[in-house]
């Protein structure tokens, strides 16, 4: 099995910084801390895992140690493999840390996102939903959980 696109532990905060400012990513990350893309910064209390390819970083799982995660893809990952490369990171966080279950929120109207995790085995859970003003709109996040244990009962398999 070949290990390319590499999955690995990052501190590389310009890259993460950088994919998380671009301007079709920025819009969809469910983080109520930041007013517009050039405030965002990478947090000290969370660990990055990434996916790197020939042209460096193009995705990452943030997650704090309450299992809390965020997940960005650039584009260009869109639609073309991004349910495995996710599904890999999940896996390598489960293997590589001592956290046991991962949730996280993500806006009503993303769709793929929803979709995506779901794919990985996420399952809805309402104690998560929570609601936030974004550019003067009340948004809803919908949240979601994904166990360690289910780990082997996902719906896709890479």
């Amino acid at each position: 099995m070949s290990s390319y696109p590499e999955i690995r532990w990052t501190e590389d905060y310009i890259a993460l910084t950088e994919l998380a400012r671009h301007p079709r990513v920025y819009p969809s990350i469910s983080d109520d801390t930041f007013a517009d893309p050039m405030s965002f910064s990478c947090f000290a209390d969370r660990r990055y895992v990434g996916v790197f390819t020939d042209k460096g970083l193009r995705g990452y799982i943030s997650v704090k140690e309450d299992g809390e995660a965020h997940l960005a893809f650039h584009p260009d990952l869109w639609g073309r493999g991004a349910v495995k490369l996710a599904s890999r990171m999940i896996d390598f966080i489960f293997e590589n840390s001592e956290i046991e279950d991962l949730w996280a929120c993500v806006f009503d109207t993303n769709l793929s996102t929803i979709r995506l995790i779901q794919m990985c085995g996420a399952t809805y859970a309402p104690q998560h939903d929570r609601e936030l003003y974004q550019g003067g709109a009340l948004r809803r996040l919908f949240g979601f959980e994904l166990r360690g244990a289910t780990k082997c009962h996902r719906q896709f398999q890479p």
